[in-house]
């Protein structure tokens, strides 16, 4: 590509302005195409796949299992570099639309396959499909960072993850259910298939033209004639970068691990004594929608921001899951095909093991569309396709070979299930004896069914007496899920040390996001750029850990005190980057020193410039010791207020950390970061901004405070059966109660007393549980209750009553027989509405 081309290629790309809306009718256009493309694209292999397993030997299913993805994903191996070309040079839009209109011809071709019945014909229509899918993926995936803004590339991410978990659990599910309703009745039934097949299609192709029009991003690429020199020129320009490259690798591990295990879960099925296409569905599905919920985790988590700190929960999570599945024991279903426990367990665990996958593909996908160079994204993309999709097709291969059989069975293996019954004993062996005749003499494919047709009431034993005639493979379906763990703990080791910083970062934000409802003002205070010095009140053992999650950027934090000598401290501190500040003069001079000079380096440094946790609450005199890391610096000063953590466990209210229960559940905090001093004199001048900060955080709490009826209804269902109020008269009421009466009284009120411009309601009632019911309901109402003093005499009263424009006035009988009042206004007897 020629410098020329380039400068080109850029201004067409800054021409289409990203939205920041994920609701924009582009994207949720894209969205829609998606999900109905992945749908026919499942739809089509599950059903190719059931149908081929109808017809070819028992033996050979693992083949059919691994042809079937092996077809589908071999032409994002030949067609990468093409994607990629298409990708560039032309508008990403009409790729997609062109992709769609691809989709409608071949599957109007494969229910021309379906119905001749040919297993290579169906084969090479879903070889096909995969060529569609290979030349729209990275059109797809191009066009999200040049759709919507950057803040909104990893929830964008996760939302097309959770669709893609939809559509492979609706498709998944209709293509063995397809499978099941056709095998055996093609003549009568592939108008079901057909329908499904060409609706999905139609529909997709129609929600891509919602798809506003994007501009090309290279619109002078020239045509890779030499593909395979492109694709190794797209591998080249992806090595060139290792972070790219690493993560294009991960995300190569991701799916070929995926590709395993859903390939993987079939054969679990039917080792687990499954004997129906659509009894693989549950497990499947399971394993689908886990990977929905962990797309979806891992866009919450991202926080608007690429976050890799994510990678080592998800591929924990892989392992850890990977190893149950091992575990797993039993048959899956019982004589009246109920689902046993191991079924149910398997179903957990798998879907346990999604949500890992999920937690693990995201961000990698995420950090690979929004740090990748525009106008060699589409090059990128199809070279990280290639990647992955070679390594699905060495999985897919190795499947095959793994699950034929290479292991002889035993006529003692078949005898085992017959148990204690003689005549049992007797049927397992003539079946074993009969079998070994027919699989040496038959010139047709020895499959199960005559035996099964045979002996009916036996199916159990008939088939383990058939596995132990073709033998077993050379891993079982548990023991290839334990080869799955065993191939995530050197990734997992790898990325814990390869990024210890972001795992670390990212476990703060999950820990504080857990603990505390937080809130972040003002973040564009921070520089994108450049030394800066955070300068924070001190409240908590949590201040550091919570300025390390809401930071967009890391951040190296000085440390001082007991932590200066702890071992773990040392450890957690340099892995950080956190600066240690010992009491020696010293230790003290090094890391002013140090801190100067990350400020240099263009790293953020924060001090606690009060020197400890305030035991107070109070913002406490700052000492002078910022000065000094400023002196010679043009870093700027950014004041930091941590609002609503005193009384926290974490603060020193009651005198005394930790040891005291926490007040509430999660607690809201808010953290603000002020306006940049540059080039303070002081550090009076600096105290004053933070101090000036909290003014302002307060003052935002009071403007997002919640109005009181709102409060209290909040309040009352948290106490619903708790006692709330009581008085001298010995009455009291739970939440539950107080709550339920308010409401009761205000559509009373409403709709007997008062009157649709009435504003204010006068309440003569002595201080009782009654008079707090009407109070709640006046207000619940939207009048304004007015409590007149019931020691003031009637003349007085009325006065009160003409100013306000009270028209009603909320009593008891016993108050106005004690009273002797004589008002200005309707008085109503509360007795009257019982």
């Amino acid at each position: 590509m020629t410098a020329a081309e380039t400068v080109a290629g850029s201004k067409h790309f800054a021409a289409v302005e990203p939205e920041k809306s994920l609701l924009s009718r582009s994207f949720l256009g894209l969205l829609t195409t998606q999900l109905l493309g992945a749908s026919n694209d499942n739809i089509l292999r599950w059903l190719v796949i059931g149908l081929g397993k109808h017809v070819v030997d028992e033996s050979r299913v693992s083949w059919i299992l691994a042809i079937g993805t092996a077809s589908f994903v071999l032409p994002y191996l030949l067609l990468a570099a093409p994607a990629g070309y298409l990708a560039d040079r032309f508008s990403k839009r009409r790729v997609i639309v062109l992709c769609k209109a691809a989709e409608l011809a071949i599957m109007a071709l494969a229910i021309g396959a379906i119905w001749y019945g040919s297993v290579p014909m169906m084969l090479m229509v879903v070889a096909m499909m995969g060529a569609q899918s290979a030349l729209f993926g990275p059109a797809k995936l191009g066009s999200i960072p040049e759709m919507l803004d950057q803040s909104r590339i990893s929830a964008a991410n996760g939302i097309i993850g959770l669709t893609t978990v939809i559509a492979t659990t609706l498709g998944s599910g209709l293509g063995m259910w397809l499978a099941d309703a056709v095998a055996g009745h093609v003549s009568e039934r592939l108008w079901i298939a057909a329908s499904a097949l060409l609706g999905v299609a139609v529909a997709g192709l129609a929600t891509s033209l919602f798809i506003r029009p994007l501009e090309a991003a290279n619109p002078q690429r020239r045509f890779p004639w030499d593909a395979a020199r492109q694709t190794w020129r797209d591998l080249q320009t992806l090595h060139s970068d290792p972070a790219l490259w690493r993560v294009a690798l991960g995300i190569m591990f991701f799916w070929s691990l995926g590709a395993l295990a859903q390939l993987n879960i079939d054969q679990f099925a039917f080792e687990g004594e499954a004997t129906r296409q659509t009894q693989v569905a549950p497990l499947l599905v399971s394993l689908v929608v886990g990977v929905g919920v962990g797309s979806v985790l891992a866009g919450v988590w991202s926080a608007g921001r690429v976050e890799l700190g994510i990678l080592p929960l998800g591929a924990g999570g892989l392992l850890l899951m990977s190893l149950s599945l091992f575990t797993v024991e039993g048959e899956f279903f019982e004589p009246s095909g109920d689902w046993t426990i191991s079924y149910i367990a398997a179903s957990a665990l798998l879907f346990f093991l999604g949500c890992s996958a999920g937690l693990f593909d995201v961000p990698l996908a995420a950090y690979m569309q929004q740090y990748s160079p525009p106008q060699q994204r589409g090059s990128i993309l199809a070279a990280s396709n290639f990647l992955t999709f070679s390594g699905m097709l060495v999985v897919s291969l190795m499947f095959g070979l793994i699950r034929l059989p290479a292991l002889e069975g035993s006529l003692d293996n078949a005898l085992a299930v017959a148990g204690d019954d003689v005549e049992r004993q007797q049927a397992a062996r003539d079946l074993w004896d009969q079998m070994h005749a027919d699989q040496k003499s038959t010139e047709a494919r020895f499959r199960i069914e005559p035996y099964l047709a045979q002996r009916p009431q036996d199916e159990l034993l008939v088939r383990h007496v058939y596995q132990e005639t073709v033998g077993h493979p050379l891993l079982t379906a548990r023991q290839i899920f334990l080869l799955c763990g065993m191939m995530t703990l050197p990734v997992l080791i790898y990325i814990v040390v390869l990024i210890p910083q972001a795992t670390i970062r990212f476990m703060a934000w999950l820990v504080t996001h857990t603990v505390y409802r937080i809130g972040v003002f003002q973040r564009e205070n921070l520089p994108e750029t450049g030394g800066a010095l955070l300068a924070p009140n001190h409240v908590s053992w949590l201040d550091g850990m919570l300025l390390v999650a809401v930071s967009p950027r890391p951040v190296r934090i000085m440390i001082t005190g007991r932590l200066v000598n702890q071992w773990w401290s040392k450890a957690l501190a340099g892995i950080m980057g956190a600066i240690p500040f010992g009491r020696s003069p010293k230790a003290a001079r090094q890391a002013i020193a140090t801190a100067r000079q990350a400020l240099e380096n263009g790293e953020l440094v924060c001090i606690f410039p009060e020197g400890g946790i305030t035991r107070t609450g109070q913002l406490l005199p700052f000492r002078p010791g910022m000065m000094q890391i400023l002196k010679g610096s043009n870093a700027p000063v950014i004041p930091v207020y941590l609002d609503e953590l005193w009384g926290s466990i974490f603060s020193f209210r009651g005198g005394k950390f930790f040891w005291k229960w926490p007040s509430e559940g999660t607690r809201r905090v808010s953290i603000w970061f002020g306006q940049p001093v540059e080039q303070p004199t002081s550090v009076f001048q600096i105290r004053d901004a933070v101090q000036s900060l909290g003014a302002d955080a307060v003052t935002g709490r009071k403007q997002r405070a919640m109005v009181l009826p709102r409060l209290m209804i909040r309040k009352c269902r948290k106490a619903q059966f708790r006692w709330k109020i009581a008085d001298s008269t010995g009455q009291a009421l739970t939440g539950g109660q107080l709550l339920m009466r308010s409401l009761i009284l205000r559509r009373l009120l409403l709709r007997e007393v008062f009157q649709p411009d009435e504003k204010y309601v006068g309440v003569l009632i002595p201080p009782s549980c009654g008079s707090v019911v009407v109070n709640c309901a006046t207000t619940l109402a939207g009048r304004v209750a007015c409590n007149l003093n019931y020691t003031l005499t009637s003349d007085v009263m009325n006065q009160c009553i003409r100013r306000a424009g009270i028209r009603h006035v909320l009593t008891s009988k016993k108050v106005m027989d004690r009273l002797d009042l004589q008002l200005d206004a309707e008085v109503v007897l509360l007795e009257d509405f019982k």
